[in-house]
């Protein structure tokens, strides 16, 4: 990745897991046994699973990231 700024977000919990769902723009994750947060994603954006609790956002300009 050629990104300039990348932003981290730390997921705490039991059971807490991020899962890397992309259906097109669309990010899902598992939160706890049965809920699932989805999220657009921009599509200047990169957005990946660092860790099995750690998302990863990346872009060029800080603005988008943040």
């Amino acid at each position: 990745i050629k990104a300039k700024f990348r932003c981290f977000l730390k997921i705490i919990g039991i059971d807490f897991k991020a899962k890397a769902k992309f259906h097109g723009r669309l990010y899902t994750s598992s939160l706890g046994c049965s809920y699932e947060v989805e999220l657009t994603v921009p599509s200047a954006v990169y957005m990946f699973c660092f860790k099995p609790n750690i998302i990863c956002c990346a872009k060029i300009d800080k603005e988008k990231v943040h």
